[in-house]
């Protein structure tokens, strides 16, 4: 065994051998020679110093393991006594932004990221991206060029914003203002998080929900930058992208990240027991678990839909179609297109958005009533499913040592899943009224979410911040 210790405060997953890694404060902790032999994220977090080896054996593997940690060491070492600034062009006097965050990947992080920085370039905003290392992409040549093209060095007078998860955040010291950019799906947020957002000049979050949330713990200027959509992108000229096997005739999808927090639970029970072979649907689920390579999460996933249907509908099963891999943004809209609606049950979002993209797409959309997507999915655009309440998530629920304990909508009774599977039955049964709903979201989204209304908003409050300065 190798014994380590996670210096991060969050849960770090090892997608390749699929396993979650804890946060023990100090605490050590072990893995198999095997699973390490197996894992390059393992080996990754060792060499960036997240992980710190306690001891180790005298096999060759782990003697290189040690030389990696101790050449992280060689070039990381901790500064003596007072340090000179970070040597930076001299400032010009026009407003500057240097972003830190996730850029090149598929996540909700990375898009909200990519989106602001070409919305604050387009704007007129000297901008220098700081991407944080990554293991994949999500996007097409084109946009990471764009990407690349962003990150370079700007003044030390910048206005410097993390747009991550608060606790990978750390301010920069030489910044003369430090902004923390990040979201919260939960009603009620950890103390690693109110110790991480109090180290920062101010607070961007994504949606009235997350201001409202963060607002009770934290004293510290609050403001709603929401996530933008590129408009050029997401909309319902696409061709549907051809889809293997072929799907029934209204096709409901999904897409989401496979975890407890999306309601995948409740999305399943509600279209089995809803609805039958006989029925001329299908139900497309997207879910990333191939990152990396990790096969072993895409079979416990399909395991799980299995249990599911045997537990729900085993003998006259809808149609379901789940895919696992990654899709470049650039073919998203394509898929949403080769579909009639898009349905997701989230215990909570920051924003949510999927529900917008789809909507723009031409899909009309059914969500529970809660958390950030409510800002701007309502019963007038959409159709919106009551929740039971807010229960505390029990340990280990949702594979994130944060969550525990913390708020999250309870989707488990008879009465939501009676509602929910009614929503479902609705739209398929009444699409021209969801049409009709979805033309009502369109003009929603578009008017409070294209990327140049949003930067627009970004782009007052750093003038604001730049004259103060």
């Amino acid at each position: 065994m190798i014994t380590f210790i996670n210096n991060s405060k969050n849960t770090i997953y090892l997608a390749d051998i699929d396993k979650y890694i804890p946060v023990k404060e100090g605490e050590p902790q072990s893995l198999s020679i095997d699973d390490a032999k197996k894992s390059l994220l393992f080996r990754k977090f060792i060499s960036d110093g997240t992980f710190t080896l306690e001891s180790t054996e005298t096999s060759l593997f782990e003697r290189n393991l040690m030389r990696i940690q101790q050449a992280f060491s060689n070039t990381s070492p901790e500064p003596e006594g007072p340090q000179p600034p970070k040597i930076r062009p001299a400032p010009t006097g026009e407003l500057e932004v240097n972003m830190r965050g996730s850029f090149y990947e598929a996540g909700g992080y990375a898009k909200t990221n990519r989106n602001l920085a070409v919305g604050l370039l387009v704007n007129g905003v000297k901008i220098g991206l700081d991407p944080l290392p990554f293991m994949s992409s999500g996007i097409n040549e084109l946009e990471s060029r764009r990407i690349h093209a962003m990150t370079r060095p700007v003044s030390r007078d910048a206005i410097h914003i993390d747009s991550m998860i608060p606790t990978f955040a750390e301010p920069d010291p030489d910044a003369r203002y430090n902004i923390l950019y990040t979201t919260v799906e939960s009603g009620t947020i950890p103390d690693s998080f109110v110790e991480s957002m109090n180290r920062y000049d101010e607070i961007w979050t994504i949606s009235d929900f997350c201001k409202g949330v963060i607002k009770q713990r934290v004293d510290k200027p609050i403001y709603v930058i929401p996530n933008s959509i590129d408009i050029s992108l997401y909309h319902s000229e696409w061709e549907p992208l051809p889809v293997s096997p072929k799907l029934r005739s209204f096709p409901f999808i999904s897409v989401f990240s496979w975890s407890y927090r999306k309601g995948y639970d409740a999305l399943l029970r509600a279209y089995l027991e809803e609805f039958g072979e006989r029925d001329d649907v299908s139900l497309v689920l997207v879910t990333r678990t191939q990152v990396h390579g990790a096969v072993n999460q895409a079979k416990k996933v399909k395991q799980e839909i299995r249990d599911l249907v045997q537990k729900y509908n085993p003998r006259h099963t809808p149609h379901i179609c789940l895919y696992t891999g990654t899709i470049a943004e650039h073919k998203m809209p394509a898929l949403y297109r080769a579909c009639k609606a898009f349905v997701m049950f989230s215990r909570g979002e920051g924003f949510g958005l999927p529900y917008a993209e789809a909507a723009l797409c031409g899909l009309p959309v059914i969500a529970t009533d809660y958390s950030g997507h409510t800002m701007f999915l309502n019963l007038r655009n959409a159709e919106m499913v009551d929740i039971d309440g807010v229960v505390k998530m029990p340990e280990g629920s949702t594979h994130v040592d944060y969550w525990d304990g913390h708020e999250f909508a309870d989707l488990t009774s008879e009465k939501f899943i009676r509602s929910a599977r009614r929503a479902m039955r609705s739209v398929f049964q009444r699409y021209s009224q969801s049409r009709l709903k979805n033309m009502v979201l369109k003009k929603d989204v578009i008017k409070r979410y294209k990327i140049e209304t949003v930067s627009k908003i970004a782009k007052e409050r750093l003038e604001e911040i730049w004259r103060g300065l």
